[in-house]
């Protein structure tokens, strides 16, 4: 960020991305189809699994094929686990840039489970590679959904308390209270996405519009507030856990026994098909809520083993153009605040 200022007071900003440039688009065109899902992994690095399960999809419908009930159950357990992953480490953040150390600890602590739970199904810590074109890689691992659901209710107990010390503090409240406040107007001029957009009252989370997977059997809320402030993102990202958690819980309920796969077979016999996949040509448009917000894929495919054109559009990259707006006439102290508020991750944005 270039920012002029006057006095304290910052009169303008300039954005300047490009710092962590890593050819995302062109590495999906690169590489076959099933060689970008561990680089996917990489493009939003804190809700790793998300960007994982988009380009995978958008393969899938580029294949015309659709995964069993039980993969796609398997699929929104880990999506929504990602969620939290990806919620708890923006509350620790945030709390760490309005100078509450404590909330940084405290958000850590209840997001190490949560990644213990995906790297006993996925394999990988940081980055998974574990959803596979007609499924996933490998079932639940043995008493995983029972692990799972003592974690949710552990979350559950705890979480209230780490809300409490955010908003029962006066410094917390004076920092992000009508502070960089983005209208509805603004919210859907700058074409913003995910919590950013609904903290400004806009209802739109795309497992409600365009649902994907098992979504639609499941119960559950868009979280909307109205503030458009700070605080207000904050609040949507809070309250989303709640509705993860819902979320998990219905799933784990309802999922059904099948094979996790449409394709028989142990992993290294499925990497053969993988390796030998060719696409007809086709174009396909596939988007998720991802924990930022709004991802989406254009996919062209022209009968090879690779891309022909990848266009990903994230939710860090638009969330990002409306910081020179909200900064402008701001004290140098509330630029961490406006800056945290948007949750934004620089994988995204440089892709």
């Amino acid at each position: 960020m270039l920012v002029s200022f006057d006095g304290d007071i910052v009169e303008k900003v300039e954005v300047d991305p490009g710092f962590l440039h890593r050819a995302f688009e062109k590495r999906a065109e690169d590489r076959q189809f099933f060689q970008f899902i561990p680089i996917s992994n990489k493009i939003d690095y804190v809700g790793t699994i998300a960007w994982e399960g988009l380009w995978v999809a958008a393969v899938e419908k580029a294949m015309s094929v659709e995964p069993p009930k039980r993969a796609q159950y398997i699929r929104v357990i880990a999506l929504e686990t990602q969620r939290i992953i990806s919620h708890l480490l923006f509350l620790g953040a945030f709390g760490s840039d309005l100078g509450q150390f404590t909330i940084f600890l405290w958000a850590f602590r209840e997001r190490e489970p949560f990644m213990n739970l995906l790297e006993e199904l996925t394999g990988g810590r940081l980055l998974c590679n574990y959803f596979r074109f007609g499924g996933v890689d490998t079932d639940l691992p043995p008493n995983f959904l029972q692990k799972l659901s003592k974690a949710i209710d552990e979350l559950v107990r705890k979480i209230p308390e780490a809300e409490g010390l955010c908003e029962d503090n006066r410094i917390f409240s004076e920092r992000t209270k009508g502070i960089g406040i983005i209208s509805k107007q603004l919210a859907m001029d700058f074409q913003l996405c995910g919590p950013v957009l609904r903290g400004s009252g806009v209802n739109y989370d795309v497992r409600k519009i365009d649902p994907y997977l098992v979504y639609p059997e499941i119960k559950f809320d868009a979280i909307v507030e109205n503030g458009g402030d700070c605080f207000a993102r904050y609040k949507v990202r809070v309250r989303e856990i709640h509705e993860s958690i819902k979320i998990i819980k219905q799933a784990v309920s309802q999922i059904p026994d099948g094979p996790f796969n449409i394709y028989p077979g142990t992993s290294q016999q499925r990497m053969v098909k993988y390796w030998m996949l060719k696409i007809p040509p086709k174009e396909v448009f596939t988007r998720y809520e991802n924990p930022k917000g709004e991802g989406s894929i254009y996919l062209v495919t022209d009968g090879g083993k690779n891309a022909y054109r990848a266009k990903l559009r994230s939710a860090s990259f638009n969330n990002l153009q409306i910081l020179p707006e909200i900064c402008r006439g701001v004290k140098i102290a509330d630029l961490p605040a406006l800056v945290g508020s948007l949750d934004l991750v620089f994988g995204e944005v440089d892709r």
